[in-house]
């Protein structure tokens, strides 16, 4: 529901605020007082373009700011997990500005246009004089049917069987473009694995390498140094145990001359002693395992860093590509099956989207039956009392997200004229009244929505704008319904009225809104028929108002 607008600065509209109630509501005025641009200020808030013509003259800047309450549960949920509030209540602020940098509030947050034409727009439904061509749309007709008929459960299931469908028919087609060069692929892909399961590389294959690397390494270092100091001690030609026990030899056969020598020969044959057991015990230290090739290690770890370099940069990332490749070439080896599966698979989607499309259609061309029925009867009562609609278009068989109906909507406005296609033969006038026809028929797609009208009953007089009066106050009864209208036979049936008028203040135009009750209602109709203040016309005005109830 719609419950206050506030406009600045918005072409002749210089500040205007006007509350809205439920039922049905219609706004009067002179041409140019700014009807429209309160219908345009609405397209504004249900996320329509922007465009910085609209500004008035001498100022930067434009606001349009609307406040309404959210009836869809869809559209307070989608609100909510935005964050932009979880009550349904929206105020949404449009700012617009003649430098180009727009902008769009809800409920006091940053938001987009976008926004609003998610949550606003499917509830504040504008019918101006551009919704007429709307009409001639078969998509929008075709809409308008199924809502119509409340097939729009079924609707949906239909295209979920088109699209799992047609994705089956895309992965087809993708195995079949493959199936061409398959055997190209698959002898690279061969290669590949090949490479890969003769080196077969393990995950922490590379670390243990370069650990036993270092390892071996080390203990062939060693054990050059044990050969050397080997050869040193005791088997070289200078071996140095043969010298200190030559030494102590010596010093032995001269004590006899001299007692101090022979603690000098003792102590050679302790250092003696303990060179010879640091020789025997170097075996030990220096030995290596002679079954362990270095260079085959070494070998090895460069190719399988070769390896990780051409697929993936890294030992993990080589095995994961090597896993790919290789499912990638059972699914190869296995196209042939896959493709005959998918085409099963296929023909069975195939199947249960034209099951459901045949049932779709049948139950279209029922509800057809019934809606064109009572929109002839409608556009009977609106001054066109040899009109037959039609809705025609039937399971025509070319498959389609919505079905296999190309829905059209006819018109016969003539005795023993064929039903053609309304854009071929309504007119702008015909167009408004199948309009009017349609949405009393149809209704709106959300309980409690808003409907507003721009000029609806253009063109339309006497009985029949009566009759438009019935019909707009039927809808104010389900909807909050919003007219602009120069018709007084229309404006009676409203529940309540407002009044815009231009006025000039300081050799500028604005616009002011005001409420009518009472005998100020009375003379706006007085007025609307023709002359405001004669007792005839004000008599014809009471007469108006007391009998539209």
């Amino acid at each position: 529901m719609l419950h206050e607008v506030h406009i600045e600065n918005l072409a002749v509209i210089e500040s205007l605020d006007i509350q809205f109630a439920l039922g049905f509501t219609v706004l009067t005025g002179e041409t140019g007082a700014g009807k429209s641009l309160l219908i345009q200020a609405l397209d504004l808030v249900a996320g329509d373009r922007v465009s910085g013509e609209a500004i008035r003259q001498g100022a930067d800047e434009a606001t349009i700011e609307a406040r309404l309450t959210l009836q869809s549960v869809d559209a307070r949920r989608n609100l909510a997990e935005q964050g932009y509030g979880n009550d349904g209540d929206v105020v949404v602020r449009r700012l617009l500005r003649r430098d180009g940098q727009h902008r769009v509030y809800v409920n006091g947050r940053m938001a987009t246009a976008g926004l609003l034409q998610d949550i606003v727009a499917p509830e504040l439904e504008i019918h101006a004089q551009h919704s007429q061509q709307r009409l001639l749309s078969g998509d929008v007709q075709r809409q308008l049917l199924d809502r119509f008929a409340g097939l729009n459960a079924e609707v949906e299931a239909v295209a979920q069987a088109f699209d799992a469908w047609q994705a089956q028919l895309a992965e087809i087609e993708a195995l079949t473009a493959k199936a061409g060069n398959r055997d190209q692929e698959l002898d690279y892909l061969r290669f590949q694995l090949e490479e890969f399961d003769r080196l077969d590389p393990k995950l922490d294959e590379l670390s243990e390498l370069e650990a036993r690397i270092r390892s071996l390494a080390g203990g062939v270092e060693r054990q050059a140094a044990v050969a050397t100091a080997a050869e040193l001690l005791n088997d070289g030609e200078h071996a140095a145990l043969d010298r200190i026990y030559s030494a102590a030899e010596a010093l032995t056969r001269a004590a006899k001359h001299d007692d101090a020598l022979c603690d000098l020969a003792a102590r050679l044959d302790d250092v003696a002693g303990q060179l010879q057991q640091v020789f025997r015990d170097l075996p030990k230290v220096g030995g290596a395992d002679e079954d362990i090739d270095l260079e085959a290690l070494q070998t090895r770890k460069q190719k399988i860093e070769r390896l990780t370099r051409k697929h993936g940069g890294d030992l993990a990332a080589a095995l994961a590509e090597h896993d790919r490749m290789r499912q990638l070439a059972a699914d190869l080896e296995a196209l042939d099956e896959r493709l005959a599966t998918l085409q099963a698979e296929a023909q069975a989607c195939e199947a249960a989207f034209r099951q459901q499309a045949d049932r779709l259609s049948r139950q279209r061309q029922k509800a057809a039956e019934s809606l064109a029925k009572a929109v002839t009867a409608s556009l009977r009562q609106l001054e066109m009392p040899h009109a037959t609609f039609a809705v025609l278009g039937w399971g025509d068989g070319k498959p389609r997200r919505h079905g296999i109906d190309d829905i059209q909507f006819c018109l016969a406005a003539n005795p023993g004229d064929p039903p053609r296609p309304l854009r071929r033969v309504a007119s702008g006038g015909e167009l408004s009244r199948i309009l009017l026809a349609t949405q009393t028929e149809i209704g709106l797609e959300h309980a409690g929505a808003t409907v507003v009208f721009d000029e609806a009953d253009a063109g339309i007089g006497g009985e029949t704008a009566l009759t438009v009066g019935r019909i707009m106050r039927r809808l104010g009864e389900r909807y909050q319904v919003l007219v602009v209208t120069h018709t007084p036979q229309v404006a009676a049936f409203a529940h309540q009225q407002a009044h815009l008028e231009k006025t000039v203040v300081a050799k500028r135009a604005r616009t002011v809104a005001r409420a009518l009750e009472g005998e100020s209602r009375v003379r706006e109709l007085a007025g609307m028929l023709g002359v405001r203040d004669t007792a005839t016309a004000i008599e014809h005005a009471k007469t108006l108002l007391a009998g539209a109830v």
